[in-house]
């Protein structure tokens, strides 16, 4: 356990540091974009990690204000094995469908009513990814 808490203290440092990079940049800049999608990757590894620690498998799992960024991540089981898929919800750089685990994952009419009702609003590549999985999901 004490692992995880360095973990999560590490990926945290990362996600401060690279906010406070991003905050000098202009929009649409290549070094601007790059610095923005490394700060977006650091904030849904902090989710990752925070999902991975979880012991229920939930049939979805929604983290907001992760890292206290404003941002929100969605977790969905995995068809692989006992994890789960992690994506960013409201990713602003693209690539806008950021995901930590691309394997198949599950997307029950469960999940969907939950993340209807949450009130969320998704970039349109994640709200297609989780479309297209929860058609296959049968």
């Amino acid at each position: 356990m004490k692992q995880a808490s360095v973990n999560i203290a590490l990926l945290f440092s990362a996600l401060v540091i690279s906010g406070c990079q991003q905050d000098n940049c202009q929009r649409g800049d290549a070094s601007c974009n790059e610095l923005a999608n490394k700060h977006e990757y650091s904030i849904l590894q902090v989710a990752h990690s925070q999902v991975g620690q979880r012991s229920e498998n939930e049939p979805l799992i929604i983290l907001r204000n992760v890292g206290e960024s404003g941002k929100t991540a969605l977790a969905f089981p995995s068809r692989e094995d006992d994890g789960y898929v992690v994506m960013l919800a409201d990713a602003e750089v693209s690539p806008r469908d950021k995901t930590i685990g691309m394997e198949d994952f599950y997307v029950t009419v469960e999940a969907i009513a939950d993340l209807e009702a949450s009130g969320l609003v998704l970039t349109p590549e994640i709200d297609r990814l989780i479309s297209e999985m929860a058609e296959t999901t049968g």
